[in-house]
């Protein structure tokens, strides 16, 4: 026998006749059958494949019909629009008169209506509701620390130098009443909104707006008018149900594209964002929230 013939048969009976991967991967096969027999990996398995397809499960079932009519408003900012540039009376005018607009927000944004303690100037936010009454316009109106519009939270200077919190809250309480009390006898005012994405945390603001805070607040506009309460919670961040306990109605926001620096990971400097959120996703949340 030839030394090659000895160096092949020493090699079979080393690894046999078949390449070493060959019986590795029988080898692998029979425990990966093992392995997929047990119930708790079957289980495991289907719900993994339940979790994949859920979103389209749960389209087929909630999914929203789409309505016959939508009932579009708007929020008017006199603030943003002095920022502007514009004349805000004469904008204001020209969106309830060349725009038609029939759907009113209001803002009666604190740190203008009381901008120096105990001093109270109502004047912006009367004329305002004065011209929305005189074209039968029904209206939201917003009060509260957090309203629309950037930096989010509204509060006087001299507010924010109270070191006491109760005495924080004591102002923003008879700032809330005195306003109700003040504009209660618009009737076109149809629902009150207290605080504007209350929980959400957005905004340059003097501390976060605790439960106890918010509740106190409604409580207050309820034992001075009976008109129902409106609190508006993130619609992509918030949790809606707590939220919408605290009032009579559930406001939701919708952003689609979002510029903002995302706590300075990208060097500090604000991109374009887009929310992978269709709009039926919303509908979804809501039922179930419930």
């Amino acid at each position: 026998m030839n030394n090659r013939k000895r160096i092949s048969n020493y090699f079979k009976k080393l690894f046999g006749t078949q390449p070493w991967y060959k019986k590795q991967a029988r080898e692998a096969w029979k425990l990966l059958k093992k392995l997929f027999s047990l119930k708790l990996i079957k289980f495991a398995i289907i719900a993994f494949i339940l979790l994949l397809i859920s979103p389209l499960i749960l389209f087929f079932f909630l999914r929203p019909s789409t309505p016959d009519s939508f009932n579009y408003g708007v929020t008017f900012s006199n603030k943003y629009a002095h920022e502007m540039g514009m004349d805000w009376p004469q904008v204001y005018l020209k969106i309830l008169d060349d725009l038609g607009v029939r759907n009113l927000r209001l803002v009666a944004y604190w740190d203008e209506v009381e901008p120096e303690r105990d001093q109270y100037d109502f004047s912006a936010i009367t004329w305002q509701l004065e011209e929305a009454q005189r074209r039968d316009i029904p209206v939201i109106l917003i009060v509260g620390r957090k309203q629309v519009r950037w930096p989010e939270c509204f509060e006087p200077q001299w507010w924010e130098a109270i070191e006491e919190e109760a005495t924080q809250d004591a102002e923003l309480f008879e700032y809330i009443k005195r306003t109700i009390i003040e504009l209660k006898k618009f009737d076109n005012i149809v629902k009150w909104q207290v605080e504007n994405e209350p929980f959400w945390a957005f905004g340059d603001c003097a501390g976060e707006i605790t439960w106890e805070t918010l509740n106190k607040e409604v409580e207050i506009v309820r034992s001075l008018d009976e008109r129902p309460i409106v609190i508006q919670d993130s619609g992509e961040g918030g949790l809606w149900l707590p939220t919408y306990k605290a009032g009579d109605y559930l406001a939701i926001s919708m952003y689609r594209r979002i510029w903002y620096d995302f706590w300075g990971i990208f060097l500090g400097k604000p991109i374009y964002f887009q929310y992978p959120l269709a709009h039926w996703t919303y509908k979804i949340k809501a039922t179930l929230v419930g």
